[in-house]
């Protein structure tokens, strides 16, 4: 799975390392199963992928967010100029520390 294909591009970083949580965690999972049977162990792995997952989940849904906000206001822009009005739209993309 390419990561950064799904979400923004300041998220990237950050989604490779919740990428590389998930498989390890699976893999502790699958590890407890196997050789030592220990389902506390398999729970606690599996816990921890779906920690990791959900966090994967918001960053893809606040880039299909965005992604839907710019697709509105092309939108907007397009029927203004249909209808002679000239506009000029600005995207400012902020972060939370801003």
């Amino acid at each position: 799975m390419n990561v950064a294909e799904h979400v923004l591009t300041e998220d990237v970083e950050f989604a490779k390392r919740l990428h590389g949580c998930s498989i390890y965690s699976l893999n502790r999972a699958k590890i407890a199963l196997e050789m030592k049977c220990d389902y506390q162990e398999v729970n606690y792995w599996i816990s921890e992928y779906q920690k990791c997952e959900r966090e994967l989940q918001e960053l893809t849904e606040k880039k299909l967010h965005r992604d839907k906000l710019e697709r509105q206001l092309k939108k907007v822009y397009e029927d203004m100029k249909t209808l002679g009005i000239d506009i000029q739209i600005e995207i400012v993309r902020r972060s939370l520390n801003d």
